[in-house]
């Protein structure tokens, strides 16, 4: 086989999606993962490819493997909001939209999205979407106010101590605010419960590693299993990342297409295409087998089995905050979006329009509206508590 290097894999495989080559897509995903079965990317547009062929399970499976290594991933918060809205459960889908926006404020398709599932549940649209207190503190960190976002990072963790993507963000503004132990301490629980969180794994490594302890490697090493290239790891640390950007290479699958309906897998219906129920369920196996390596699902979640959908882990709480609510000021907002721009502060740009579900591409582009804090919910009208979609947890295989 010729080779390639993973970034053009990635590329070649997005392309096959946007192309409506679902099948393709999970061929060529399939054939990386043998290579790396950790690979967070892989995963992500395995997910897409699923969401966009309709198979909502398997695009559900997906995403929440890139949550367990990434719980601030974009396209896996759109994803998951999505599956959720054609599910009909619409107040999981609110809370995942909500997430995306804390990730990207200023995405008009994201507001947009919001605004209607909000009239859906409220009976009225509002004239704008109102950032939560999560993605204020988010602003505090874009716009270099570490101790603004520390101080409501622990907050709001304060009153939701299962907001694990508001844990790893706490790690990340205290590691660049020099706070290096309290930074060490949050990584820990972290990987606690997601022992394969690539933020956490990298920031804990790099202290550790810069103090001269060897464990710092093997948190490193987890984080090279998640992210091959490094390019998290030089995006988060910097010139601080012990970690260097290389360029991965890897034999190139020679696909070549299903010629008999024996070979159809079963999510080719949702492309038009008819299968027998013996097909589906054998493709259902395949798909299964090929993610061997894969991240583990624990045990509280074997448990649960199949009525996992109904009730989804205690990670992520689905509910509202009650507290005051906080303006946003423009300066904050403006910079926030200059602090993006400057060298050295990381970024936590919306994900490449080519990563964005179909629904969002539709949207008309206009200019940003600067969000208002979200005005907390009165205590008798919060939905009552509706466990999240708790990352799975890891597991490297043998």
């Amino acid at each position: 086989m010729a080779e390639i290097s993973l970034q053009e894999y990635m590329q070649e495989i997005d392309e096959a999606i946007e192309r409506g080559h679902y099948e393709e897509a999970l061929a060529h995903g399939r054939h990386v993962l043998q290579h790396y079965p950790k690979h967070l990317a892989t995963y992500r547009l395995l997910g897409k490819a699923m969401l966009e062929a309709g198979q909502d399970s398997l695009a559900e499976d997906m995403f929440r493997r890139v949550l367990s290594g990434d719980p601030e991933d974009f396209v896996a918060r759109v994803g998951m909001s999505i599956i959720c809205d054609r599910q009909g459960d619409l107040q999981r889908a609110i809370w995942h939209i909500e997430r995306a926006f804390e990730l990207s404020p200023n995405n008009e398709a994201i507001q947009g999205e919001l605004r209607r599932l909000r009239a859906r549940r409220d009976g009225v649209e509002p004239s704008r979407a109102e950032l939560t207190r999560g993605g204020l503190a988010r602003l505090y960190m874009r716009g270099n106010l570490l101790p603004r976002a520390i101080e409501e990072f622990r907050a709001i963790l304060a009153e939701e101590p299962g907001r694990v993507d508001l844990r790893v963000a706490l790690a990340e503004a205290l590691w660049r605010n020099e706070q290096r132990v309290q930074a060490e301490e949050v990584c820990l629980q972290v990987l606690d419960e997601l022992p394969y969180c690539l933020k956490a794994n990298l920031i804990l490594g790099e202290i550790w590693a810069r103090s001269g302890r060897d464990e710092g490697w093997t948190y490193l090493q987890r984080a090279e299993a998640l992210d091959p290239e490094n390019r998290g790891a030089a995006e988060l640390l910097g010139d601080a990342s012990p970690l260097e950007p290389r360029e991965v290479h890897l034999p190139h699958l020679e696909y070549v297409p299903p010629t008999t309906a024996e070979e159809r897998p079963a999510w080719m219906v949702a492309a038009g295409v008819e299968a027998t129920p013996a097909e589906e369920e054998r493709a259902l196996v395949d798909i299964e087998a090929a993610m061997g390596g894969r991240i583990e699902i624990p045990a509280w979640l074997e448990e649960i089995g199949a009525g996992e959908e109904e009730t989804p882990v205690a990670e992520e709480e689905v509910h509202t905050v009650e507290g005051e609510g906080i303006a946003v000021p423009d300066w904050l907002l403006d910079q926030a979006a200059e602090a993006q721009m400057a060298e050295g502060v990381p970024s936590q740009a919306p994900a490449p329009e080519e990563e964005i579900p179909e629904w969002l591409r539709d949207i008309g582009e206009a200019a940003p509206t600067p969000p208002a804090v979200e005005q907390p919910t009165p205590a008798e009208e919060q939905p009552p508590e509706i466990a999240g979609e708790g990352p799975v947890p890891a597991e490297i295989p043998d």
